[in-house]
C-alpha cells in the first residue's frame, strides 16, 4: 500500500480523512481529559499522546485505515 493516496470522504457537515501531525493539539487536549478518554486508553500525557497520534498515522500510510 506503500505510495498510495489515502482517501477522503466529504460532505456538507463532515469531512473524513486520515489523521495529520496539525491535529495533534485536539488529540493532546481530548487525552488529557478523563471524562472523554476514559473510553480510549486515557487520560495520557502529552507525549503519550503524540506517540498515539504517531501510531495511527503511521497505520494510515501502512494499511490505508
Amino acid at each position: 500500500m506503500y505510495g498510495e493516496s489515502i482517501p477522503e470522504l466529504t460532505t456538507q457537515r463532515l469531512l473524513l480523512r486520515a489523521p495529520q501531525q496539525d491535529d495533534f493539539s485536539v488529540y493532546e487536549a481530548f487525552y488529557a481529559d478523563a471524562s472523554q478518554s476514559r473510553f480510549y486508553g486515557g487520560p495520557l500525557k502529552s507525549r503519550e499522546a503524540w506517540t498515539k497520534l504517531a501510531m495511527e498515522v503511521g497505520h494510515w500510510f501502512l494499511k490505508g485505515y
